[in-house]
């Protein structure tokens, strides 16, 4: 299957296993909805870098090189709100899966933010590196932030305080995607 309709790069995809459906986002600024669902949001102006999926509130969330982070709802395809703080693109972004009261995004500021769903406003201690921030993700139990910079270095935080807890600094180039998975039981971070 090829799926076409963006008029430029396709720079972010999503895969749902749950709902049978595929989110692109695009460098043409829209983020499109394949297979069962088919839908286009329109709102960025620049492209989309990241997107990220809470699945009991039916948000989906969207960073881009407009400055900005937006909250949709993907089954009314409405954009509930739109979060403005970094200076600069936002390049990632990540929210719970499930209960997704919050979102975290990551920008070429080297700042990561956390900001509220219920509030529509941002929340929390800002969390710093000293190059681009590429990737945030939130771990599963939502204890722990990880996220990777231009520098090549990965930060763990303690997401309640926004304590640094490690870093890791093994790569000698830019970190540009993390993914968490399930450790073992002996496994500890902290």
């Amino acid at each position: 299957m090829v799926l076409r309709g963006h008029t430029d790069s396709v720079s972010a995809v999503l895969l749902y296993n749950k709902e049978d459906f595929v989110v692109s986002g695009s460098k043409d600024g829209t983020i499109r909805f394949w297979v069962e669902k088919e839908a286009v949001l329109q709102g960025h102006t620049s492209t989309v870098c990241s997107l990220a999926l809470a699945s009991k509130e039916k948000f989906l969330v969207s960073a881009s090189e407009d400055e900005t982070v937006r909250l949709w709802n993907y089954r009314t395809e409405e954009q509930i709100h739109v979060f403005r703080g970094h200076v600069g693109p936002v390049l990632s972004v990540d929210i719970p899966e499930k209960f997704g009261s919050f979102i975290v995004s990551g920008g070429k500021d080297g700042r990561i933010k956390i900001w509220s769903t219920e509030t529509k406003s941002q929340v929390g201690v800002e969390m710093t590196h000293t190059a681009a921030v590429n990737s945030v993700r939130i771990s599963k139990k939502r204890k722990f932030l990880v996220s990777g910079d231009e520098d090549g270095k990965i930060k763990v935080w303690k997401l309640a305080t926004g304590e640094q807890v490690a870093v890791l600094e093994r790569h000698n180039d830019s970190v540009h995607s993390i993914r968490l998975i399930d450790p073992p039981n002996s496994f500890k971070i902290y």
